[in-house]
C-alpha cells in the first residue's frame, strides 16, 4: 500500500509490488504516511485524517478532531507486550490505538512539529524507550509504553524528518535507532538514549 495526494487521498495497492492500482476512499485531505500490522493498514495524513483499513483495499475515516496534519504512523509493542499504533504530527500531535480503529489523544509534552516514528522491539524492562518520535529543530521524544513521553535532546538544530527502527532490545539482542535529516543530517543509538551524529554524503534532506 502506498499512499499521498495534496487536495484529496491517493491510495495505490499492490501484490507484487511491480503492478499497482488505484483505490477509492471518502477522504479529500492528503495522505503522507501508511503502515500495517496484524492484517490491518493505517494511513494518516492532513486535518488529523486517520484512515483504517482491515484488507488494504476498502478505508473508512476514524474520527480524531484534530486539524493538525498526522505526518508519519508507525506500529510497535510496548514492554507490556501491547502492539499499539502510534501517528505523530504537527504541534506536538500524537495519538495511539491498539486496533486502528479506536483512537487515544496522548500528551506528546512539546509543542513542535513531529515528523517521523520508528520502534524496536524489546525483551527487557531496562530504559530504553520502544517508541521514538522526531522533527522540527532536532526535537525527539521517547516511550515505553505509547502513552507516557519524555523529550530528550539530540545534537542537532535541523529539522528531522525520517525515523528507522530495527532489532530488539534485551538479553544481549541489538537494538538501532537512525534518524536523518536536513542538510544531511544523520543520528544513530543502540539504545535510543545516546545519540551519534554523522553526516550523509549530500548536504540535502536524507
Amino acid at each position: 500500500v502506498a499512499v499521498g495526494g495534496s487536495s484529496q487521498a491517493e491510495i495505490l495497492i499492490s501484490t507484487d509490488g511491480i503492478s499497482w492500482s488505484h483505490d477509492s476512499t471518502d477522504s479529500t485531505n492528503g495522505l503522507n504516511a501508511v503502515t500495517g500490522a496484524n492484517g490491518v493498514w493505517v494511513a494518516v495524513g492532513a486535518f488529523g485524517t486517520i484512515l483504517y483499513s482491515p484488507d488494504g483495499a476498502n478505508w473508512s475515516q476514524r474520527p480524531t478532531g484534530l486539524q493538525q496534519a498526522f505526518n508519519a504512523v508507525a506500529y510497535g509493542l510496548t514492554f507490556g507486550q501491547i502492539g499499539e499504533f502510534v501517528a505523530v504530527g504537527n504541534s506536538g500531535a500524537l495519538f495511539t490505538s491498539t486496533d486502528g480503529q479506536a483512537w487515544t489523544h496522548q500528551n506528546s509534552g512539546v509543542l513542535l512539529d513531529l515528523n517521523s516514528i520508528a520502534t524496536v522491539g524489546n525483551r527487557e524492562s531496562g530504559s530504553s524507550p520502544f517508541f521514538v518520535a522526531a522533527g522540527e529543530s532536532g526535537i525527539a521524544i521517547g516511550s515505553q509504553d505509547a502513552g507516557n513521553w519524555t523529550a530528550f535532546t539530540i545534537s542537532t538544530g535541523q529539522n528531522i524528518y525520517a525515523a528507522a527502527g530495527a532489532g530488539t532490545f534485551g538479553n544481549g539482542a541489538p537494538g538501532n535507532y537512525v534518524l536523518g535529516g536536513a542538510a544531511g543530517a544523520f543520528l544513530s543509538s543502540d539504545e535510543g538514549l545516546t545519540w551519534k551524529i554523522g553526516r550523509a554524503s549530500c548536504r540535502e534532506r536524507v
